[in-house]
């Protein structure tokens, strides 16, 4: 399981909350405009990408 995070994650502490928030707003959004959906996934995956290279390293 240690491995299966490290992979995912990649010791980030940022990464699975953007993950998490990131599947939740698939979820609420389904249903929505392709274009409103799209782009309010991308933006929470880019925020968290840019927040986890912001990160200090562990």
């Amino acid at each position: 399981m240690k491995g299966i995070y490290k992979f995912v994650a990649g010791n980030s502490r940022v990464t699975p909350v953007g993950l998490a928030a990131a599947v939740a707003a698939a979820v609420f959004l389904r249903g929505r405009a392709g274009a409103v959906a799209a782009t309010a996934y991308l933006a929470i995956l880019i925020g968290t990408l840019v927040l986890a290279a912001l990160e200090k390293p562990q």
